[in-house]
């Protein structure tokens, strides 16, 4: 499967618009770095979009950014928390953080899809994308995701994220296109 097929499989086209977004700013490299991301281009799906970077002193996952409805439906911003302060079970956090650190690490995409959020013992349908960061367009170390679950509660009590589906399209074997032929 080539990207262009990968990205077809997205049905949201929030989430298919932040991944073609983060395809179009990596350019000829494998990664984007975060500096490379522009909110003025993914404008109205902000509120589905989250970050986290990778602090390898640390071996911690830091957040970023959460957009409105994320942050709404964790009831915090993830800003400057770790990943084990935004994801309250346990379980969670160590599904989370394995899947994190293969995006980053293999580099690969994750497609989440199914359940995807639970609250209270219920689950919410919806689809997840989680694309590896770099600052040098090597070695990745921070994930841009966006999470497109219907309507999230706002309700303050933090749900826990949850992968029900998941595909990878690994970066590794196809990801980083060729340079450009020089023209003569």
């Amino acid at each position: 499967m080539d990207f262009l097929e990968f990205c077809r499989s997205i049905a949201s086209p929030a989430l298919r618009a932040v991944t073609l977004h983060w395809d179009e700013v990596r350019g000829a490299r494998k990664m984007p770095s975060w500096q490379d991301i522009k909110p003025k281009a993914i404008a109205p799906h902000v509120p589905v979009v989250w970050a986290y970077k990778f602090d390898r002193q640390s071996n911690e996952f830091i957040g970023r950014l959460a957009g409105d409805r994320i942050a709404g439906a964790y009831g915090k911003s993830f800003r400057g928390l770790t990943l084990a302060q935004i994801h309250s079970a346990r379980d969670r956090y160590r599904t989370g953080r394995a899947l994190l650190l293969r995006v980053i690490s293999e580099p690969a995409i994750f497609f989440g899809h199914g359940r995807v959020f639970q609250l209270d013992g219920e689950f919410r349908s919806g689809e997840r994308i989680m694309l590896p960061l770099s600052s040098d367009g090597l070695l990745g170390d921070g994930v841009f995701g966006a999470t497109e679950a219907g309507l999230l509660p706002a309700l303050h009590q933090p749900v826990q994220g949850y992968n029900d589906i998941g595909d990878w399209f690994s970066l590794s074997e196809a990801g980083a296109r060729p340079l450009p032929a020089a023209s003569a």
